[in-house]
């Protein structure tokens, strides 16, 4: 007969508990047994870090994509995946292929999950591209790979012509295709 000993990391608020499984057994681990105890493992496997003065940037292609500026983030990173909340006043620069920015963001709070590329924005939203376009809303949704955006909540669009507000809207992140829902305001039509 022999001992086995299994240890387990289990995270909690205050830092990382092990514990220790011992079992007694003159057989060998079966397949369930061994599934089981990765799959504790797995559940158990959860940490987050806090940081200050963030600057975070995200490549695409080997190039900085995004620039990121926050006084604060939390990040967790799970099982499912890693997801960083942001809080502001927080600026996001999106640059082209030369490293210029073309998109500017501000908000006060921004969740960042990583496994989607996509940032759910909260709070005094404001985008201004660089063809000097600038909406505003409350929350708004980027889908980075897509880029893409997207809010059911209140918009303004000011554009070099236009004023226009509506509740809703999605388009392209450079804000060059766009739609708004269920409009109002002030525009010229060509």
């Amino acid at each position: 007969m022999r001992a086995i000993a299994f240890l387990a990391p289990i995270n909690t608020l205050s830092g990382l508990l092990i514990v220790l499984f011992v079992t007694n057994g003159c057989n060998k681990l079966s397949d369930y047994d061994r599934e089981s105890i990765q799959q504790a493992l797995n559940d158990s496997t959860f940490h987050a870090t806090q940081t200050w003065n963030v600057t975070m940037d995200i490549l695409q292609d080997g190039q900085r994509f995004i620039r990121i500026n926050s006084p604060y983030a939390t990040t967790a990173e799970t099982p499912e995946g890693g997801e960083t909340t942001l809080d502001g006043p927080l600026r996001i620069e999106v640059r082209d292929s030369l490293g210029a920015t073309q998109t500017l963001v501000t908000a006060d709070k921004a969740i960042y999950q990583n496994r989607k590329g996509s940032f759910f924005l909260k709070g005094n939203v404001e985008v201004t591209t660089d063809n000097n376009q600038v909406l505003r809303s409350e929350e708004l949704t980027w889908f980075q790979q897509e880029r893409t955006i997207y809010t059911e909540a209140p918009v303004t669009l000011i554009t070099a012509r236009d004023s226009l507000t509506g509740s809703g809207l999605s388009g392209d992140d450079q804000l060059l295709e766009y739609t708004i829902h269920q409009v109002t305001g002030r525009f010229t039509l060509d």
